[in-house]
């Protein structure tokens, strides 16, 4: 099944809202009229307690209905958000040794507010391997020039503490 985007389900959710309350509001009418028809004898103080009664029997049932699709929604919403969180987290903690499936599946709708996200996600991670792998040639080529030569070099901090020299200086 396609996910919905989030504009659909906020729509959906406004839309079973009105439903349900529409649908409450023609029982709750019908019911009143009802009332009003056996006990007109009874007097306006028990058809004004019916009336409000009503009224909050529609509004209930209405924002209930919105709020079930809301928090559906944010459940999902919730979920997948995590996903990608972990995601750029495992890709600023491992970089290049990050697996292709770690970004989850993507997106399967084109309305998907989420495909530009995973696509950024997927980018940086393939730019953040170019750049870890450039780097990792640069320094092989550096240490092998440096391990051959013929003259002693040391790296040095800036306290004039050796930190590494090559084959030569020995």
């Amino acid at each position: 099944m396609t996910p919905l985007s989030l504009r659909t389900r906020v729509s959906l959710a406004l839309i079973a809202s009105m439903v349900v309350g529409g649908i409450a509001l023609a029982i709750g009418a019908r019911h009143l009229e009802l009332l009003h028809a056996s006990h007109r004898a009874a007097g306006d103080v028990e058809f004004g307690r019916a009336v409000w009664m009503t009224l909050a029997l529609v509004v209930t049932a209405a924002n209930v209905t919105g709020l079930v699709v809301v928090i559906l929604t944010t459940r999902t919403l919730t979920e997948r958000i995590a996903r990608l969180r972990d995601a750029v987290l495992e890709l600023a903690h491992t970089g290049a040794s990050l697996p292709t499936d770690t970004v989850g599946p993507p997106p399967v709708a084109a309305h998907d507010e989420f495909v530009p996200l995973h696509a950024a996600v997927i980018e940086a991670r393939e730019k953040l391997q170019s750049a870890i792998s450039r780097v990792r040639m640069e320094s092989d080529r550096n240490r092998a020039i440096i391990d051959t030569v013929f003259a002693a070099v040391f790296a040095v901090d800036g306290g004039g503490r050796i930190l590494s020299a090559n084959p030569a200086a020995a």
